[in-house]
């Protein structure tokens, strides 16, 4: 759903954009000595009936959480729910069984795109990330980026001792080094005869 619902009239594929900034600009922005808040208005507004297409995703932010919807209609005017602003409408299959994913999944990209304040904006250049947290979320994986770091660095390791880039003595030292890093204060590599 999207406000400003006194703005009828917005459907009409045949209006220009000044034309389509007009009447927002008429039913809201009409006290004001310029367009720059009823032009941003309208932004929102031409992308929600213009720039979307049916089969685009959606990313709809909730507190600390976001869903992901699919477009499954074009846009329409409802009269009847004007006096909730809800009169521009789009039916939307709710995707990730209508289920909160935490923003903590998405990449930054994403996560900084969702903290706009315009009421719609354009992330077509996310829909990789966007793609890539539903797949993430519907496999099941729902570990956090530190899990995510260290299951790669395991198989960075795995795949450099296999390799024969580092022999049974520079693992050694390997280790020791992470021990340190962790904190340990009486590291020492033995002997082989007392390992």
């Amino acid at each position: 759903i999207m406000g400003w619902s006194e703005a009828e009239g917005l459907i009409n594929d045949r209006l220009t954009w000044r034309a389509f900034r007009q009447i927002v600009h008429e039913r809201y922005g009409e006290s004001r000595d310029n367009y720059r808040a009823s032009g941003a208005w309208a932004g929102s507004l031409w992308r929600f009936i213009r720039g979307m297409n049916i089969g685009d995703l959606v990313v709809v932010p909730s507190g600390r959480s976001f869903f992901v919807a699919e477009v499954q209609s074009d846009a329409r005017y409802e009269p009847d729910y004007v006096a909730d602003d809800t009169a521009h409408r789009r039916t939307v299959k709710w995707l990730n069984g209508k289920q909160a994913i935490p923003r903590k999944h998405a990449k930054a990209s994403l996560q900084s795109r969702m903290k706009s304040y315009q009421a719609c904006v354009e992330a077509t250049d996310l829909i990789g990330e966007i793609r890539e947290v539903l797949d993430y979320i519907d496999n099941g994986d729902r570990s956090d980026f530190i899990n995510e770091l260290r299951k790669k660095l395991i198989e960075t390791v795995h795949h450099e001792l296999y390799s024969g880039r580092i022999d049974s003595y520079g693992f050694e030292k390997l280790g020791a080094s992470v021990i340190k890093s962790l904190g340990g204060t009486d590291v020492q590599i033995v002997p082989r005869a007392r390992d």
